[in-house]
Protein backbone atom coordinates (compact mmCIF):
# COMPACT_ATOMS: atom_id res chain seq x y z
CA UNK A 1 0.00 0.00 0.00
CA UNK A 2 2.43 2.32 1.14
CA UNK A 3 4.62 1.98 -2.66
CA UNK A 4 1.46 2.37 -4.44
CA UNK A 5 0.56 5.43 -2.37
CA UNK A 6 4.27 6.72 -3.41
CA UNK A 7 3.83 5.85 -7.11
CA UNK A 8 0.60 7.72 -7.28
CA UNK A 9 2.57 10.69 -5.95
CA UNK A 10 5.09 10.56 -8.94
CA UNK A 11 2.69 11.50 -11.47
CA UNK A 12 3.17 15.09 -12.83
CA UNK A 13 0.01 16.84 -11.58
CA UNK A 14 0.29 15.34 -8.05
CA UNK A 15 3.63 16.17 -7.72
CA UNK A 16 3.76 19.71 -8.32
CA UNK A 17 0.39 20.15 -6.37
CA UNK A 18 2.89 18.26 -3.22
CA UNK A 19 5.47 20.76 -4.08
CA UNK A 20 3.13 23.42 -3.51
CA UNK A 21 1.96 22.10 -0.38
CA UNK A 22 5.44 21.84 0.94
CA UNK A 23 6.17 24.93 0.12
CA UNK A 24 3.09 26.31 2.08
CA UNK A 25 3.92 24.06 4.70
CA UNK A 26 7.22 25.26 4.92
CA UNK A 27 6.32 29.00 4.93
CA UNK A 28 3.56 28.70 8.04
CA UNK A 29 6.57 27.30 10.15
CA UNK A 30 8.84 30.08 9.24
CA UNK A 31 5.95 32.33 10.33
CA UNK A 32 5.17 30.79 13.19
CA UNK A 33 8.85 30.26 14.54
CA UNK A 34 9.04 33.75 16.05
CA UNK A 35 6.36 32.92 18.52
CA UNK A 36 7.14 29.26 19.21
CA UNK A 37 9.33 27.25 21.55
CA UNK A 38 11.96 26.67 19.39
CA UNK A 39 12.19 29.08 16.93
CA UNK A 40 15.45 28.10 14.67
CA UNK A 41 14.29 24.48 14.95
CA UNK A 42 11.23 25.67 13.06
CA UNK A 43 13.01 28.11 11.06
CA UNK A 44 15.73 26.31 9.47
CA UNK A 45 13.04 23.24 9.42
CA UNK A 46 10.59 25.42 7.56
CA UNK A 47 13.34 26.81 5.06
CA UNK A 48 14.27 23.05 4.04
CA UNK A 49 10.95 22.01 3.37
CA UNK A 50 10.71 25.02 1.51
CA UNK A 51 13.22 24.33 -0.39
CA UNK A 52 12.27 20.62 -0.84
CA UNK A 53 9.19 22.02 -2.61
CA UNK A 54 10.91 24.33 -4.75
CA UNK A 55 13.27 21.72 -6.00
CA UNK A 56 10.46 18.71 -6.70
CA UNK A 57 9.46 19.68 -10.23
CA UNK A 58 12.89 19.90 -10.89
CA UNK A 59 13.96 16.12 -9.65
CA UNK A 60 10.79 15.26 -8.01
CA UNK A 61 10.45 11.99 -10.65
CA UNK A 62 14.07 10.89 -10.78
CA UNK A 63 14.49 11.58 -6.80
CA UNK A 64 10.86 9.74 -6.33
CA UNK A 65 12.04 6.93 -8.45
CA UNK A 66 15.53 6.26 -6.51
CA UNK A 67 14.04 6.85 -3.42
CA UNK A 68 11.01 4.31 -3.64
CA UNK A 69 13.86 1.66 -5.23
CA UNK A 70 15.76 2.19 -2.22
CA UNK A 71 12.47 1.81 0.48
CA UNK A 72 11.53 -1.22 -1.66
CA UNK A 73 15.34 -2.65 -1.28
CA UNK A 74 15.51 -1.92 2.55
CA UNK A 75 12.20 -3.68 3.00
CA UNK A 76 9.72 -2.58 6.10
CA UNK A 77 12.58 -1.97 8.06
CA UNK A 78 13.49 0.80 6.86
CA UNK A 79 10.07 2.22 6.08
CA UNK A 80 9.74 1.88 9.57
CA UNK A 81 12.68 3.84 10.61
CA UNK A 82 11.26 6.82 8.09
CA UNK A 83 8.12 6.59 10.04
CA UNK A 84 9.57 6.95 12.86
CA UNK A 85 12.00 9.90 12.28
CA UNK A 86 8.33 11.57 10.72
CA UNK A 87 6.75 10.94 14.21
CA UNK A 88 9.57 13.02 16.04
CA UNK A 89 9.86 15.43 13.79
CA UNK A 90 5.86 15.93 13.91
CA UNK A 91 6.45 15.75 18.01
CA UNK A 92 8.78 18.25 17.94
CA UNK A 93 6.73 20.61 15.70
CA UNK A 94 3.68 20.18 17.73
CA UNK A 95 5.51 20.85 21.03
CA UNK A 96 7.15 23.81 19.32
CA UNK A 97 3.91 25.49 18.73
CA UNK A 98 1.97 24.57 21.93
CA UNK A 99 0.99 26.55 24.17
CA UNK A 100 3.80 27.69 26.74
CA UNK A 101 3.14 26.26 30.09
CA UNK A 102 1.85 28.88 33.01
CA UNK A 103 2.97 28.56 36.41
CA UNK A 104 0.50 29.10 39.06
Amino acid sequence: MFVSSIRFIQTPPVMYLAAVLRVVFGVVLVRAAPASRTRKFLRVFGFIIIAGGVLTPFIGVWAAQHILGWWSAGGPALVRVFAGVSLVLGVLIIYAVGAKRRDG
